[in-house]
């Protein structure tokens, strides 16, 4: 079963944009185009989106009220987005932990398997997904071919 992760992500940025311009203003709509263009992981993008938030106590309340609007705590100070600089430490809002570094060798890797839109699916996945195994066979399910899909299980199977 295929997931419209793509209208997913258009109604995350629609949604957050507007949080975001009650902080920045109209430009809110630019900075977010801009920087979903270059963030492949919710995270990523909330953490530069929120940099363009000048005062540090906006600058959290942004990110709470991100937080809330998606029913996760993804994103707090003293989780992902205060330890974004040490890949090695958890970065994603779900039960299972994976650090940031691999997340990103997982996205490269799964975008031979299914085209460039891998990252997101690989950031969607992880959010929602209750353990490490659930994640990759969320991720393998979206790979047409049954070797291809078995051979992906299984090399980060062994990884995680």
């Amino acid at each position: 079963m295929a997931i419209d992760i793509e209208l997913i992500w258009v109604n995350i940025i629609s949604k957050h944009t507007s949080i975001l311009s009650s902080y920045i203003g109209p430009v809110a709509k630019n900075v977010m185009r801009e920087q979903s263009s270059h963030h492949v992981t919710l995270s990523g993008l909330v953490t530069a989106v929120s940099q363009e938030i000048p005062d540090e106590t906006q600058r959290r309340d942004f990110i709470v009220k991100w937080e809330k609007d998606t029913g996760k705590n993804s994103l707090s100070m003293t989780g992902s987005l205060g330890s974004l600089n040490n890949n090695s430490q958890p970065t994603r809002g779900s039960s299972i932990s994976v650090d940031e570094n691999t997340i990103q060798k997982i996205s490269k890797d799964y975008v031979s398997y299914i085209g460039p839109f891998a990252p997101r699916m690989v950031d969607y996945f992880c959010q929602n997904s209750t353990d490490k195994e659930q994640f990759i066979q969320n991720l393998a399910n979206e790979i047409p071919d049954q070797k291809t899909r078995d051979e992906f299980t299984k090399k980060w199977s062994m990884v995680l």
